[in-house]
Parts: C-alpha cells; sequence; structure tokens
C-alpha cells in the first residue's frame, strides 16, 4: 500500500522535488572527503546524484519504483554511478 501510494504521487506530476540538492546535506558535506553515503528516501535522486558527482560511492534507497526510475535518468544525464534499491524501510 505505501508502495502504491507514493508511486501515485510521483506519477501525477512530472516533478514532485526541485531537482536540486538539499542546502543543509550540501553544507554538511561540504570540506569532507569523499566516502560512502546512503541515501534513504532518495526521491528523485538529486542528493544521490549530486554526492554521486562529487565522488561519493552512493546507495540510494526508495519505495517508489516511479521515483526511482527518474532517478536513474538523472543519474544516467549526470553520467554518475549510484546503486539504486527499490525498497520500504
Amino acid at each position: 500500500a505505501v508502495r502504491a501510494e507514493w508511486d501515485r504521487r510521483y506519477a501525477d506530476r512530472g516533478q514532485l522535488w526541485s531537482g536540486r540538492p538539499n542546502g543543509a546535506l550540501v553544507a554538511e558535506v561540504a570540506g569532507l572527503p569523499a566516502g560512502r553515503a546512503l541515501d534513504v528516501g532518495c526521491g528523485e535522486g538529486a542528493d544521490a546524484v549530486w554526492l554521486a558527482a562529487a565522488g561519493w560511492d552512493v546507495t540510494a534507497l526508495e519505495v517508489s519504483g516511479v521515483a526511482l526510475e527518474r532517478a536513474a535518468g538523472h543519474a544516467r544525464d549526470a553520467g554518475v554511478t549510484v546503486g539504486w534499491v527499490h525498497a520500504g524501510l
């Protein structure tokens, strides 16, 4: 039921989020050496893609398959690799 609800939310709109990484994330990792990151509830993938572009090894988890398809497309467009996991918590 949770997957279906989130899939509907994403399917109803061409884009649910801004497509830009969260400012708090950007501020928190500024100056840190790239490492491994887990993005739980990654949505359309802006944070995961941004981290991967900065050299991080990213695994991103999302309950919505619709959102994950969009996120994977953004990663392809950016030329980065993210480990996408379709799952809920």
